[in-house]
């Protein structure tokens, strides 16, 4: 640490400038970033409104949130349909229950 004080104290105008430089680009960077971020959100009409609205209806979940899909995960060596009743047991739990994906 003394020697990054001593550097820069030693150096005084140039760390000042290498800073100044630095914030000036921020500012230059600044208005490149804010219009590159966007907030979108999807209004009916939109293809983002009518897919999920379509894959709810498919679901047969009545709901405009959008849709839910449970991701399923089973030991290595098994398959779904051997822990078929476990699966059923966990999604006629929750809010899956909704959805109608537990009798299927």
């Amino acid at each position: 640490m003394e020697r990054i004080a001593d550097f820069v104290l030693a150096h005084r105008k140039r760390v000042i400038l290498f800073w100044l430089v630095l914030m000036f680009a921020g500012f230059a960077a600044t208005n490149q970033t804010i219009n590159r971020l966007t907030t979108d959100f999807s209004v009916p009409g939109q293809p983002g409104f009518d897919t999920a609205t379509k894959i709810n209806q498919a679901l047969g979940h009545p709901s405009d949130n959008g849709p839910s899909l449970p991701v399923i995960t089973v030991p290595a060596g098994q398959t779904v349909d051997t822990r078929k009743a476990d699966i059923k047991a966990v999604l006629g739990q929750g809010p899956c229950r909704s959805s109608g994906l537990a009798g299927r």
